[in-house]
């Protein structure tokens, strides 16, 4: 099935499941933001009141009923998911909100922006709590642990920031010559990965105390930068992608490469493994997706079922051994991991698919940023 929730008047920026999987939310320049009934495809509310486009939207955890926005006009939004009314305007920033999250138990909310800050806002109180500084460069990418405790950013530049506010600590994560791309959580907590400009990735202990600084374990290997990394499920690997137009895949515990996959003809953006850790999908400006067995690091997929424009963005379904693509080719492919085929072609979209979102029940949001004709679609 598919459906498409037309309605924004611009380029759609960023989707968003609601906890439950019943909402979507969808920003666009438009400077909107639509929540859909995802059983019947129609909007449920339309949210306005921001005076620059919506970057960045985040679902409170399940049982509360608010969804936060970021925008150009440099403010957070928290809005009432049942009326659409805004409760409350955040601000704190002098440049853009390009990322906002939510802790796990829904008690705080950090944004993130290109003036180099991280806010954290106290939902109940709506009080800036605290601006954990540091980075003085604009935020390229932050990753919070899984207990939701401590977050790590990075900027344009060399730095990386670890902040525990719950300890009250902050380590300085030293070595990098480059700027950062990517940054990863293991899923236990207990390791921090990056990837950098300067074609190493490095492994962090998240858990350290030992003084302002820290200087992670460098993996070598890679001829070109590293513009994602991930880790197993089983903390025991990490994947990394690279413009070199290589994945590797690394061993945690003793930092040593086990496998180097080849086979995309142009840079890889990107890369998950899946549940079990016995398959690797990547997508590359090729543009291909290739799915991989990653112990034997044989090819699953066929050349020919490709995309015809790079793929831009990835997304594991949490239910079962599938994964989304999207691509400049205005179309999203739904891969099975066992058995490297596709097993769906979605199209509809007139411009390039900009960003994809398993629920988790299994529907698939997409967002396209064609202007005329912006849309979400359903599947």
């Amino acid at each position: 099935m598919e459906q498409a929730l037309e309605g924004h008047r611009s380029a759609v920026t960023c989707v968003e499941f609601s906890p439950d999987g019943s909402r979507l939310a969808s920003g666009s320049y438009d400077r909107t933001i639509r929540i859909w009934n995802v059983t019947i495809g129609q909007v449920d509310r339309i949210l306005v009141g921001h005076s620059d486009y919506v970057s960045c939207i985040a679902f409170a955890p399940a049982g509360i009923s608010y969804l936060a926005s970021g925008s150009g006009d440099q403010s957070i939004r928290m809005w009432s998911i049942p009326d659409g009314r805004t409760e409350h305007i955040l601000r704190g920033h002098s440049y853009l909100v390009d990322r906002i999250s939510f802790l796990p138990d829904g008690s705080r909310l950090l944004s993130g922006s290109i003036d180099g800050v991280i806010c954290l806002w106290n939902v109940t109180t709506v009080q800036l709590e605290q601006k954990l500084g540091g980075n003085l460069d604009w935020v390229r990418c932050m990753a919070f642990s899984p207990d939701g405790n401590t977050l790590v950013t990075g900027s344009i530049h060399t730095n990386i920031r670890m902040q525990n506010w719950k300890k009250g600590t902050e380590l300085s994560l030293q070595g990098l010559s480059d700027r950062i791309r990517s940054l990863a959580f293991s899923p236990d907590g207990r390791k921090l990965a990056s990837g950098s400009l300067d074609r190493t990735i490095r492994l962090w202990d998240a858990n350290s105390d030992g003084g302002s600084e820290a200087v992670g374990q460098k993996l070598e290997g890679h001829s070109s930068t590293v513009h994602w990394v991930a880790f197993s499920q089983d903390n025991s690997k990490i994947a990394s992608a690279s413009h070199d137009q290589t994945i590797m895949i690394w061993n945690t515990a003793t930092g040593q490469k086990e496998k180097t996959l080849k086979g995309h003809q142009d840079s890889v953006n990107c890369v998950a493994f899946s549940p079990d850790g016995t398959r690797l999908a990547s997508g590359s400006n090729g543009p291909v997706v290739r799915i991989w067995n990653a112990t034997t690091t044989e090819k699953l997929d066929q050349p020919s079922t490709s995309h015809s424009g790079s793929v831009n963005c990835l997304a594991l379904s949490p239910n079962d051994y599938r994964i989304a693509s999207g691509a400049a080719d205005h179309s999203i492919r739904i891969w099975n991991l066992s058995t490297g085929q596709i097993e769906q072609m979605l199209n509809g979209h007139t411009d390039a698919i900009m960003c994809i979102a398993f629920s988790n029940n299994n529907k698939l949001a997409s967002g396209s940023g064609h202007v005329s004709s912006s849309v979400v679609r359903r599947f």
